[in-house]
C-alpha cells in the first residue's frame, strides 16, 4: 500500500521526462525521479526490516550461479564507479567454474547491492573489488574491499546498528539510513552466515 502509488509517481515521472525537451523541465523530473527512487529504497529497507523482525522473511533455496550474479549486480554499479573515476573489480573463485548453488538469488543480491553501494559512496578515487569465493564446497564467501575514506573505530563498533551511520564527511552524497549493513547481516545470518567489517 506504500509502494504501489509511489510506483505510480516514479512511472509518471519516466514517462513524462521522456517528453520534455527543455533541459531545465528534464532536470526537475530527475530531482522528482532521484527523489522518489531514494524514498523508495528507505520504504524498502524498514520494510524488510520489519519483516525479518517479525520472524515473516522465508528464503528460497534454488539454483544459482554465482559468477552470473555479480555480473549483474557489477554491471548495475559500473555506471556509478565510471562517473567518479573509480575501478570496478570483480570475480569469483571456484574450483569448479559455473557451479550452481543452492541459495536465495533475491537476498544475495540485495547483500552484494547494498556492499557495493556503501563502498561506492564512500569511495572518490582507486578501486572497489569484490570478489566470491566458493571453491569450499560448504561456503561461500564475499569479499567486498575499497580505498575510500575508512572508518574510525567508534564508526566501525556501531556500523551494525540500525538507524546508524557512519560520518563520511559533509557531502550530502554519503547520506543515507544506516538500515543497509544491519539488514545485511540479519540476512546473512538467515543464510546460516555472517558479515563483518
Amino acid at each position: 500500500e506504500i509502494r504501489t502509488p509511489l510506483n505510480g509517481v516514479l512511472g509518471m515521472a519516466t514517462v513524462l521526462a521522456a517528453r520534455l525537451s527543455d533541459p531545465s523541465e528534464q532536470a526537475m523530473v530527475r530531482v522528482i525521479r532521484d527523489s522518489g527512487e531514494h524514498l523508495l529504497g528507505v520504504i524498502n529497507d524498514i520494510l524488510d526490516l520489519a519483516k525479518i523482525e517479525a520472524g515473516r522473511l522465508v528464503l528460497e533455496r534454488r539454483p544459482i550461479r554465482l559468477s552470473d550474479i555479480l555480473v549483474r549486480v557489477t554491471a548495475l554499479h559500473q555506471i556509478t564507479a565510471a562517473e567518479k573515476g573509480i575501478q570496478l573489480i570483480s570475480g569469483v573463485t571456484s574450483d569448479r567454474p559455473g557451479e550452481i548453488r543452492l541459495g536465495d538469488e533475491m537476498r544475495l543480491i540485495q547483500i552484494l547491492h547494498n556492499l557495493l553501494g556503501n563502498a561506492l559512496k564512500f569511495t572518490d578515487r582507486g578501486h572497489v573489488r569484490v570478489g566470491i569465493d566458493c571453491s569450499d564446497p560448504e561456503t561461500v564467501a564475499i569479499e567486498v574491499e575499497d580505498t575510500g575514506i575508512g572508518m574510525s573505530e567508534a564508526e566501525i563498533a556501531r556500523a551494525f546498528d540500525e538507524f546508524t551511520q557512519g560520518m563520511g564527511g559533509p557531502r550530502r552524497s554519503h547520506v543515507g539510513t544506516g538500515l543497509g549493513l544491519p539488514i545485511v547481516r540479519r540476512l546473512a545470518r538467515l543464510m546460516r552466515g555472517d558479515v563483518t567489517l
